[in-house]
């Protein structure tokens, strides 16, 4: 059945309103109430104060239900809802219908509210009484169970744990009393696959590359001789001094006289090209311009006078 909550504090009420949320239902089943209730909880410091003060009260014009909550405990307010619960369920059933006044006193002047109210207090007090005992209980179960699924999954964790290190300890174990045969064997087979290896890109190599280096080799060996040999021409053509004449020298070969003609026409531009040293080159012009001013000038003695 449902029901109605009002704060008239301001109080933080959550755990008050949990309590309800769970009370209400098995008052209801226990009281067998027909109507729904309208809680109130309401703040009054000064009668809070009084050790004697109001606690709660029933209207049964409206079905509501007041509850003052100042320096009381929890269980304490939740006993007085009980209570109020029970006058609602006498009006309910129709108690309240000759219009009782519940003004001071009514319990010791009036046998009939005394009735209700000695109901009230029995009732109320029980009511409340068997669902703190069963909730309780609840929460232990839950505590219990809860305990017992912690316990159960933790457990489980160990095992897993276990059983992940017993099969690292059986790598190593494995690892460790490996046979000494058989390492050997696997070495000499990773030494065969590489011998493999190197003998197929070794056999890469055809017979015709083979002719290929060889002939490089030759044409390698024909231009350095020809390199030797240039260098002597030139080396030969450094051992003349300005008059075209043989200088003999200890790292100067001399140039014989049937060869004279043969040297005579290597002396041309070429020779100068191959010659690097500034120096010889100078030498080199001024002799061939002395040369040639040798041969013109006794052939044209007539036209220069």
């Amino acid at each position: 059945m449902s029901y109605k909550i009002t704060n008239n504090t301001t109080k933080d009420i959550n755990i008050l309103e949990k309590l309800v949320g769970q009370f209400y239902p098995y008052a209801h089943k226990t009281m067998g109430f027909s109507k729904p209730a309208s809680i109130v909880f309401s703040s009054d410091v000064e009668n809070g104060q009084n050790p004697l003060g109001k606690t709660a009260h029933y209207n049964p014009n409206i079905n509501e239900i007041t509850v003052y909550i100042d320096y009381r405990h929890p269980k304490d307010i939740m006993r007085s809802l009980s209570h109020e619960l029970v006058h609602h369920t006498q009006n309910c059933r129709g108690e309240f219908a000759d219009g009782a006044v519940t003004e001071e006193g009514y319990a010791q002047t009036n046998p009939h509210l005394r009735e209700m109210e000695r109901e009230a207090y029995e009732l109320g007090n029980l009511c409340f009484r068997d669902w703190e005992n069963q909730y309780n209980l609840n929460l232990q179960e839950n505590k219990k169970m809860n305990e017992e699924t912690l316990k159960k999954e933790i457990k489980e964790m160990l095992e897993e744990i276990l059983a992940e290190e017993e099969v690292e300890e059986g790598f190593k174990s494995k690892a460790y009393n490996r046979d000494p045969e058989s390492e050997d064997e696997r070495k000499k087979k990773d030494e065969d696959e590489f011998g493999s290896q190197l003998a197929g890109a070794q056999s890469g190599v055809t017979e015709s590359d083979e002719v290929d280096l060889e002939e490089n080799e030759e044409t390698e060996l024909e231009e350095t001789e020809e390199i030797e040999e240039r260098t002597k021409t030139v080396n030969t053509a450094q051992a003349r001094d300005a008059g075209g004449r043989r200088v003999e020298d200890a790292g100067v070969p001399v140039i014989k006289e049937e060869d004279e003609e043969v040297v005579e026409e290597s002396e041309d531009t070429e020779a100068i090209e191959e010659v690097e040293d500034e120096e010889l080159k100078e030498w080199w012009d001024k002799s061939l311009y002395t040369r040639l001013c040798e041969s013109w000038i006794p052939k044209n003695k007539k036209e220069i006078l």
